[in-house]
């Protein structure tokens, strides 16, 4: 099963809360969605509007984190979240794009699923059942 434990210590400025969930998370994703695909090869990255939490996050990931974007929030009151959601989508898409430039040597990945870092997976998902 998932279980996930915090360590206020090691993560100053993270809430209580946050540090669980993101690292409950976190598991589901590598369990539920990396490891099942592992033949195929998954690379993560990571954007946040969470800078405090950068170092829990990219933790999480290990070996299959390439690329983390960890920043302050630009909304306003006045823009709501799925604004920032989006944003923040995009700011990972950008992170792709660059690995694909320069570690891929330019060749696009087949598949990209976007999820909320605090986005817990409750199943196994093979990706090669997304593609037609």
């Amino acid at each position: 099963g998932l279980s996930a434990t915090a360590s206020l210590n090691e993560h100053a400025g993270v809430e209580r809360t946050s540090v669980f969930v993101i690292q409950f998370a976190a598991r589901s994703h590598v369990r539920l969605l990396v490891e099942p695909n592992a033949d195929a090869g998954v690379d993560v990255f990571v954007h946040t509007w969470n800078p405090e939490a950068a170092a829990l996050v990219d933790a999480q990931y290990g070996e299959h984190l390439k690329l983390s974007l960890h920043q302050p929030t630009e909304m306003t009151k006045s823009l709501d979240k799925a604004f920032s959601h989006a944003l923040s989508i995009g700011r990972g898409a950008l992170l792709i794009r660059h690995w694909e430039q320069t570690a891929r040597g330019g060749a696009p990945y087949d598949l990209v699923l976007a999820v909320r870092y605090d986005f817990v997976v409750g199943a196994p998902l093979r990706f090669e059942r997304l593609q037609t």
